[in-house]
């Protein structure tokens, strides 16, 4: 029933342009006038609703009389007669030109200080606003303060400034009138003013207080307007108080039964009874619905909710006589006397007819639920699955959502086995079955987590991330926030997205200072470093954290990458004793970082060692670029040390490449290695 009403949405008019309280003209008593008597039946014509009469009457003294102390009542009655008679010929300026000869006549009379706001008034009713602002706010000057003319101008202008959506404005008008007048009729009026506005700013709690206030206090005010009832209902059921909400509800479908909003007050009625389990209030409001409004927009939700409370009334068996139940409200369910009609059929009946709509939804869902009670989970699991897929196709669908949860009963015990298994690939394709509301489904599990986790290892890098920003994002999910920040660095690294890396573990190193992935996360700031190709800040960092940390298990993994920088840089001869140190503390370096640690050796002429490196990288196993130049390196090498045998067998294992550029340049080798020498008695 909530009403979603943009700021901007203007008011209904008999909540800004309808009547404010007003005593009437006043009697300024002057007994001994001897027009006195006749003055009297003028007013005697007014208060009995004549108002014709009374404007004929009071005309005619005017005109017969044009000097006399009574003139200021007899203009104020004349022209309250001639606002409120209707007559077409006077136009709303000509009603306020008498107020003005009014006040010109006689501004120092009481009638001049009231017809100074009826002109505000007016002008409001006619939605002429910045006129009637103007009219409010020359009456609060002619007033003394805190008077009634003063408080009655003030309240004017709160619903002036309702009519232009200046809520703010309103509400602060109106608390004025309601601190400095004691006048009931003011106090109602602006209690229900401040009340409305108070809603259309979205401060719903507030509104819900004072609408209790006004129930309280003036009930039977609150029941004279129609929107009061509904707008109290809102805020009530915003307040979870549903006994308040179904009473306004009640009081107006009693009060105002010819609204247009009286379907979706019944409907709402029956839903609230129906959340609330009580079946047989819900069935009656659904019934009337159903019957007195049979082509409300509503209908097809009403029937698919009644079927549904009739399963509850009657759970004996799967059918259920609808003959006197949906089919006595319905014309267009023919059915014979005695003729069964199943709940399911109906639902699925309706999911078909109104699959291009969220009633068909809702339909789905309750045909799930009605298969499940059946016994039928497989096919109560394929209905949920239906409805799960039509997520997004229509705004404001809750029932996709609703699905999802439904299908986690049926999912997370197989979600729980395909972890149990390791088995990855079932553990997404089970968890993407929830639809994609499945995230908002396992919030704060560690579940989730697991899930999050399988799509970084199957290689689906930006939906891990999503995933682990939503538990992050999870105040519940507190436990799995540190795990949850590294996965998403790492996923982050995964997209070469580097800056967006970085900035993840460099928070991680400022939430959990001593946290059990410290060392994890630097490795991740200096890969994010490298990725940027960063080297400076890397080595900065790097030689900064082991200056710190000369004990850390994690020590020989920030050394690697150091060493690895200072390479990049050219700078070998740092370089050169971390990769020593890493070795010594028994780290066991990959094909492709021996190979650079030999590249290091060589530029520094350690002609030995290098050779050595780069045999240890060929056996480890490298990739077919890295191992040709590890085999020119051998040949460069090896000549350099006199080991013509050595660089011969880079040579022909370079004359085996597949590559022709390779070989040919194998074959320039070859030209300038000296011929093997003939063995010890060869010689002729």
């Amino acid at each position: 029933m909530r009403q979603q009403l943009p700021a901007m949405m203007p008011e209904p008019s008999e909540l800004v342009r309808g009547a404010l309280p007003d005593p009437g003209p006043r009697l300024e008593r002057i007994p001994e006038s001897p027009e006195w008597g006749e003055f009297e039946r003028g007013v005697a014509l007014y208060n009995q609703g004549q108002y014709l009469e009374a404007r004929l009457h009071l005309t005619n003294m005017l005109r017969e009389h044009r000097e006399i102390p009574l003139r200021s009542s007899i203009q104020a009655f004349l022209t309250e007669s001639s606002l409120k008679s209707s007559a077409q010929e006077l136009r709303p300026l000509e009603i306020i030109d008498q107020y003005k000869a009014l006040i010109r006549e006689d501004p120092q009379s009481t009638n001049a200080r009231r017809a100074a706001w009826r002109i505000g008034d007016v002008y409001r009713v006619e939605g002429w606003y910045q006129e009637a602002q103007i009219a409010y706010q020359h009456a609060l000057s002619l007033s003394e303060r805190d008077s009634y003319d003063a408080n009655r101008a003030m309240l004017g202008l709160g619903y002036v400034f309702r009519g232009i959506k200046s809520w703010k404005d309103s509400v602060q008008t109106f608390d004025h009138v309601l601190k400095r007048t004691t006048d009931p009729t003011l106090l109602v009026s602006a209690s229900l003013g401040q009340a409305h506005s108070l809603y259309r700013m979205g401060r719903i709690k507030d509104a819900d207080g004072l609408y209790e206030s006004i129930s309280s206090r003036w009930p039977g005010a609150l029941r004279a307007d129609p929107f009061a009832l509904l707008r109290y209902a809102d805020t009530a059921g915003e307040a979870h108080r549903g006994p308040v909400m179904r009473e306004q509800l009640l009081h107006f479908y009693n009060l105002y039964p010819s609204r247009p909003e009286n379907p979706f007050v019944l409907m709402h009625l029956a839903d609230s009874y129906k959340e609330a389990g009580r079946w047989e209030d819900a069935s009656i409001f659904y019934a009337a619905l159903l019957s007195q409004y049979p082509d409300a927009q509503v209908v097809p939700t009403a029937k698919l909710r009644y079927a549904e409370v009739q399963e509850h009334l009657a759970p004996e068996g799967e059918e259920v006589n609808l003959r006197h139940t949906i089919a006595a409200h319905l014309a267009n369910v023919p059915l014979k006397p005695g003729e069964m009609l199943s709940p399911r059929q109906l639902f699925e009946s309706s999911a078909k007819q109104y699959e291009d709509s969220p009633v068909g939804s809702e339909a789905l869902f309750h045909l799930g639920e009605a298969l499940e009670r059946a016994g039928k989970r497989e096919d109560a699991l394929k209905a949920y699955e239906q409805v799960v897929q039509r997520a997004g196709k229509f705004e404001n669908d809750p029932w996709p959502e609703k699905g999802g949860a439904q299908l986690v009963r049926f999912l997370r015990p197989r979600l729980e086995a395909a972890l149990k298994a390791d088995d990855d690939f079932e553990l997404i394709n089970l968890f993407h079955r929830n639809g994609p509301f499945a995230d908002r489904l396992y919030a704060g599990t560690e579940l989730l987590l697991k899930v999050a986790e399988a799509h970084r290892r199957l290689g689906f890098p930006i939906e891990s991330a999503r995933l682990f920003q939503s538990l992050i994002r999870d105040s519940k999910a507190e436990a799995f926030h540190e795990v949850a920040l590294m996965g998403l660095g790492d996923s982050y690294l995964e997209q070469k997205d580097m800056r967006a890396a970085r900035a993840v573990f460099e928070r991680y190193r400022l939430q959990f200072p001593v946290g059990r992935f410290a060392g994890q996360a630097l490795i991740g700031i200096l890969t994010s470093f490298e990725g940027e190709g960063n080297t400076s800040g890397l080595v900065k960092l790097g030689k900064q954290w082991l200056i710190h940390n000369p004990r850390h298990p994690d020590r020989a993994l920030v050394q690697l990458k150091v060493a690895d920088a200072l390479r990049q840089a050219k700078r070998d001869a740092e370089a050169a004793p971390l990769y020593e140190s890493v070795l010594k503390a028994g780290m066991d370096l990959s094909a492709l970082d021996r190979l650079r640690y030999a590249d290091v050796l060589a530029r520094l002429n350690r002609q030995e060692a290098a050779l050595a490196l780069y045999k240890q990288a060929l056996v480890a196993g490298l990739e077919p670029e890295q191992e040709a130049w590890a085999q020119f390196q051998i040949v460069q090498l090896a000549r350099g040390v006199k080991r013509e045998e050595f660089a011969r067998s880079g040579l022909r294992a370079l004359n085996e490449n597949s590559d022709s550029l390779v070989r040919r340049m194998a074959a320039v080798l070859q030209t300038e290695l000296p011929e093997p020498t003939s063995a010890a008695g060869g010689k002729k």
